[in-house]
């Protein structure tokens, strides 16, 4: 494997192992405030429910990343904000590849929210 291609993959991993243990850590102190008693099923519904939710909203994130670094978005910026900045191919490479890491983080958090609900059925 490419050492480029093995390098995502650990970076989209660690942060989804960063959003899985800050939804781990926070569905007890939001049953907590709710009132709700924390049993099995309710971690399993819930935690599928916030997967999913986040792994959309780090896909959008990750688009809106890859759109900001496109050329129609680097004209529009020129032209409505006046900007001097110009597009280059070098830049949209590097936007590209800093979007690759959401995408594929968002790509993990569905397969997990996937398997979660999958398990709570």
């Amino acid at each position: 494997m490419p050492r480029n291609v093995s390098r995502l993959l650990i970076e989209s991993l660690k942060m989804n192992a960063y959003l899985l243990l800050i939804d781990l850590i926070l569905l007890p102190i939001v049953s907590f405030v709710l009132g709700v008693r924390l049993s099995i099923t309710i971690v399993r519904d819930y935690l599928s429910l916030i997967l999913f939710i986040e792994s959309g909203v780090v896909l959008i994130v990750g688009g809106m990343i890859a759109m900001s670094s496109s050329l129609s978005a680097s004209k529009i910026r020129e032209h409505v904000l006046r900007s001097e900045e110009r597009w280059s191919p070098e830049e949209y490479m590097k936007g590209s590849s800093r979007a690759n890491r959401y995408i594929l983080a968002s790509a993990f958090l569905f397969i997990e929210a996937l398997m979660a609900s999958i398990l709570s059925a």
